[in-house]
């Protein structure tokens, strides 16, 4: 759960920001170092949200990554005669 950590991801009252795991996806969150809660953050369930930190007035900087997906379909151009 904790191994995409960034340099910003602790705040100054004991909130770090983290990347919470699913089966297929990585999504936001924020762990309260001081009760041990997690809180989902809102989000894209399709994308991975991989590097998280804190700015001034504790808003936050997110590194997302997109998820893109294409299905391809092979047919032969000449199908063989029966």
């Amino acid at each position: 759960m904790y191994q995409m950590l960034s340099s910003g991801a602790w705040n100054a009252d004991g909130r770090l920001l983290v990347s919470l795991q699913d089966a297929f996806h990585f999504s936001p969150g924020v762990l309260d170092t001081k009760t041990g809660s997690i809180q989902a953050l809102p989000s894209d369930l399709a994308d991975d949200y991989v590097s998280l930190a804190w700015l001034p007035g504790n808003r936050m900087a997110v590194l997302r990554q997109e998820m893109r997906s294409t299905l391809w379909r092979f047919a032969p151009v000449n199908p063989p005669a029966h």
